[in-house]
């Protein structure tokens, strides 16, 4: 969505259809791979969002390159804070 300047307003009357959500972060070769703190702010507000509108299933880290262990840590990081900020919600 971000991507492609989608609002997440358009999927508000469709949560009941949503059960997963996948976010990840792009790079320059158009990989999708863990989420950073360039993008952290959108996704955390996007997610947030979906929340607010009812959305309760699960969200991953889709991603399309090796692993590697600090870059791991991080996500998990920033997942946390989202977590934290579901709770709120």
């Amino acid at each position: 969505m971000e991507k492609m300047e989608e609002s997440v307003l358009d999927l508000k009357n469709d949560m009941d259809c949503i059960q997963h959500i996948h976010v990840a972060e792009e790079n320059q070769e158009g990989r999708r791979g863990f989420l950073s703190e360039k993008t952290y702010q959108w996704h955390q507000e996007a997610i947030e969002q979906l929340y607010r509108y009812g959305y309760r299933g699960t969200v991953s880290a889709e991603i399309e390159r090796d692993v590697d262990m600090a870059g791991g840590k991080k996500n998990l990081e920033i997942f946390r804070r989202i977590e934290t900020v579901k709770k709120l919600v």
